[in-house]
């Protein structure tokens, strides 16, 4: 029967396992999808980056396993695995928040370049413009528009 120091290796080990799998089994599904090379490499280091927690997990589990049996030295250990728990869950956060953000990065980086095209005496036209679109005004229920009043056709 395991003792309840093997359990606190089977745990961490288990979640840098499920951190591999999960940040490498997708790179195969999206090297065999129909996209653009730049969008598949860029796809695949985005999922890849999902083994930074499981070496973060690692590290926890490697300083789990030196913990030692002296009373003095434990509060030292103990901090050094909280830290290397709590810098694995930042670093899942932080690479769960990079998807999101893409939008906001090409926005910023197509300014730069636009400037970057000014400054050299480039050209600024069409590349660097933003499309605006604006939608129709809801009109209220008891109000007839133009379309509304369009005669019915034979």
């Amino acid at each position: 029967m395991a003792t309840s120091r093997e359990h606190w290796l089977i745990f961490p080990g288990w979640s840098a396992l499920c951190d591999f799998i999960l940040a490498l089994y997708p790179i195969t599904f999206f090297w065999e999808v129909q996209l653009k090379r730049s969008v598949k490499i860029s796809l695949c280091i985005l999922m890849g980056l999902g083994i930074l927690p499981g070496i973060c997990s690692i590290c926890k589990t490697v300083k789990l396993q030196t913990l030692s049996t002296d009373i003095s030295a434990i509060p030292v250990e103990n901090a050094i695995v909280i830290q290397w728990g709590t810098i694995e869950m930042w670093v899942v956060l932080i690479v769960a928040c990079i998807p999101p953000i893409r939008p906001v990065f090409l926005l910023v980086l197509g300014k730069v370049s636009s400037s970057i095209r000014t400054i050299s005496g480039g050209r600024t036209g069409q590349d660097s413009k933003i499309e605006l679109r604006s939608f129709p005004e809801p009109h209220n229920a008891g109000e007839a528009t133009a379309n509304d009043r369009k005669p019915p056709s034979p």
